[in-house]
């Protein structure tokens, strides 16, 4: 029989020795008077948590858990991107990926913190020679073809004083100013269906003028909010009507809103803040069918339990629920209402790997193995094809991965003429005729006029013309419907055609 050690045990007089020793005495009168200060510090400073929360979420085996097994493959791009990481990327409609970030070198190429992959290879754009003179924080495509830039810069290619953003009408070949730009960082950008941009980063001024960390592009300058609110933006993305969604902190004394993890929306008008989690969102999409999603490490939106994501159906926040002790900090949705979230997890090396998984509507699917590092961006581009971004470095992926497996595309927001109640009266002034028309429409007008867009009806740009005349060929359209934007001066104005 083994014989025991109880050696430790504390003996009477092992206790009366103890006992006797002031010192002793002293530490533990200590101890018991620091515990009962945290005790009593901590039952008056500590959150009560609502039973019923704690009873859904405390176990982690309630929460759904993805397929185990892994769909797709991530593949190299080329040799992706080095000294440096990606910081953002950005599809066209032509299935063009604009990528920023830090990075120096894109494919082999000398790319100065801007590169495009264009679906097989990386470059710029021809003719480029030179790149930007900081790293770049977010990209924005906008339907009327220009690509804007923010970050940490104050000059591309050869120009100077650009103030932290930037535009190109030429995919990046070529880079303009845009006013004076912002007096400190940008951080994140959208375009609506109107072409307009939105730029949101740590700036208290644009243009020489006070603001309020989040701006529009309008025509030449940057303009404020009506009604103001100071902005802390995480996410934002409009709808097919040009209305604004945003996720993260907004004040506005005014308005009486103060929300610390915020869902707002933004109809040119008013501001209506519909959703208040308990910790951080960090983006926000939309499906097809203008339903809102966000994302972030909250557990509760507007009391309801959500872990991580929940969706916003116009009327009730409804959860979401993602795996486990993922952290997802994107969310993008394709075509078929399929909701995509990047992020970070726990690995099994004791770092946090990246993850990009979908839900289907009714499970979590794994796309492809995890990234040994977080993701920082994920994309669809015009014709389907799935990018992750983040810092990683395995399986031979270099910042930037293309999934092997095609998705449904998110679809295109008919492009939208802004065109304000007023200028609509310019319309009786102006002459259009013969309409219908086959060959050539003739155009009267008291003043001259400065730009002509046609569009068809599913608000495709059929037509620009920039050399105006009073004469517009439309032989070259196909049949049928047609609206015509006409600008004069600070007036515009849309007039219907019909092209036989």
């Amino acid at each position: 029989m083994m014989k025991r050690d109880f050696s430790f045990l504390i003996t009477p007089a092992k206790f009366s020795f103890f006992f006797q020793n002031r010192f002793f005495l002293f530490s533990i009168k200590f101890f018991i008077l620091s515990g009962l200060i945290i005790f009593i510090f901590t039952s008056f400073n500590t959150p009560q948590v609502d039973q019923n929360f704690r009873s859904k979420f405390l176990s982690y085996r309630d929460l759904p858990k993805p397929n185990p097994v892994y769909f797709g493959t991530w593949e190299n791009m080329t040799s992706g991107v080095a000294y440096g990481t990606v910081h953002t990327i950005e599809p066209d409609d032509q299935g063009n990926l604009f990528v920023g970030g830090s990075f120096s070198i894109a494919g082999g190429l000398q790319e100065s913190y801007f590169a495009k992959w264009d679906g097989s290879s990386w470059g710029t754009s021809p003719g480029a020679t030179a790149g930007f003179g900081g790293w770049i924080n977010d990209l924005a495509w906008a339907n009327d073809g220009n690509l804007y830039a923010t970050g940490d810069f104050e000059s591309a290619w050869i120009l100077d004083d650009l103030g932290h953003i930037a535009g190109s009408n030429n995919g990046g070949k070529h880079w303009y100013a845009m006013g004076e730009g912002f007096s400190y960082l940008g951080l994140i950008l959208m375009t609506d269906v109107y072409g307009r941009l939105y730029a949101g980063g740590h700036f208290g001024s644009a243009d020489g003028q006070y603001v309020n960390g989040l701006v529009r592009w309008h025509e030449d300058h940057w303009e404020n909010f009506e009604p103001s609110m100071y902005f802390d933006v995480k996410g934002m993305v409009a709808d097919k009507n040009g209305v604004f969604y945003g996720a993260g902190y907004f004040y506005s004394n005014e308005l009486g809103i103060d929300a610390s993890h915020g869902v707002v929306r933004y109809d040119g008008n008013e501001w209506i803040h519909f959703g208040e989690a308990d910790h951080i969102i960090a983006d926000i999409a939309l499906d097809t069918a203008g339903n809102v999603i966000v994302v972030g490490t909250f557990w509760n939106i507007d009391n309801v339990e959500a872990y991580h994501m929940a969706k916003w159906d116009g009327e009730i926040w409804q959860s979401i629920d993602v795996p486990a002790y993922y952290q997802p900090e994107q969310v993008i949705v394709d075509g078929d209402n399929n909701i995509y979230i990047g992020g970070s997890k726990p690995g099994d090396s004791g770092f946090w790997d990246g993850f990009v998984i979908r839900w289907n509507g009714q499970y979590w699917e794994q796309l492809g193995q995890p990234f040994n590092y977080p993701t920082v961006d994920i994309a669809i581009d015009a014709v389907g094809n799935l990018y992750a971004a983040g810092n990683f470095d395995n399986n031979s992926l270099y910042h930037i991965a293309q999934f092997s497996e095609q998705v449904t595309p998110f679809p295109a927001y008919p492009p939208q003429v802004l065109v304000k109640d007023e200028d609509l009266e310019l319309s009786e002034d102006i002459l259009v005729f013969p309409n219908p028309s086959s060959g050539t429409i003739n155009l009267e007008s008291p003043e001259n006029l400065s730009e002509i867009i046609i569009f068809d009806v599913s608000g495709k740009e059929a037509l620009k013309i920039n050399k105006v005349t009073n004469e517009i060929d439309v032989s070259g359209l196909s049949p049928g419907i047609y609206f015509v934007h006409l600008k004069q001066k600070d007036k515009s104005t849309i007039v219907k055609i019909v092209v036989e």
